[in-house]
């Protein structure tokens, strides 16, 4: 029972510095920001990151994730690991395709810090999340389309061609020392204009096992 207690703690302790995150990043261009990965389940140890799960308006991901990466230094918090993000086009699709049990447990884990009402349409119109986590009702057929188009600016795209290579460049860097020390932490930058996130070999062997974080 005292473990127990320490756990809870321990995630406690791990959200709120999601939170102070927040704080600093705002909610402008904003849909959602929550907590994802080990934390939404619960944390082993005070090592584990406090994976970051991002997605922004459509055509703002790289002016959001520019802000999202200052605010981590200007806060100093090295826990924080900005690992998943996206505008809300790519998650819609990302959202309405099928993928594995794990998957979907990390889904309907993540705790929202922002937008939480947002998210739960996107799990009501998920089919993995139906098959494996049922109860939540498809409620919209589409969270964008009605809107009217808006177009991303040339700012997002500048900053795209200059972060997104620099962030490629410095996965490869950390990758060389983790070979050394934690090979389960190496991951691969996957990154377009409508996305960025960190496939590390850890998760890719959660999904072949099946299992949760």
């Amino acid at each position: 029972m005292e473990q127990n207690v320490e756990i809870s703690a321990l995630r406690s302790e791990k959200l709120q510095q999601a939170q102070l995150f927040f704080n600093k990043l705002g909610s402008r261009d904003l849909k959602f920001i929550g907590v994802a990965g080990s934390v939404s389940y619960e944390p082993r140890s005070e090592e584990d990151d406090v994976d970051i799960f991002i997605i922004a308006e459509r055509g703002k991901l790289w002016k959001v994730l520019l802000k999202a990466f200052l605010a981590r230094r200007m806060l100093g918090d090295k826990d924080i690991c900005i690992s998943l993000t996206m505008d809300e086009e790519f998650a819609e699709n990302l959202y309405r395709r099928d993928a594995e049990y794990v998957v979907a447990s990390d889904a309907v884990h993540v705790i929202p810090l922002f937008g939480s009402e947002y998210y739960e349409m996107l799990l009501s119109i998920s089919p993995f999340v139906e098959r494996y986590f049922p109860g939540h009702m498809r409620k919209v057929d589409s969270l964008y389309d009605s809107r009217p188009l808006s177009f991303p600016s040339i700012s997002d795209y500048i900053i795209f061609l200059v972060l997104g290579p620099y962030l490629i460049m410095r996965s490869l860097k950390n990758n060389k020392v983790l070979m050394k020390t934690n090979i389960e932490k190496c991951f691969r930058v996957r990154t377009g204009f409508r996305y960025f996130y960190l496939d590390s070999v850890k998760y890719g062997n959660l999904k072949k096992k099946g299992g949760d974080i």
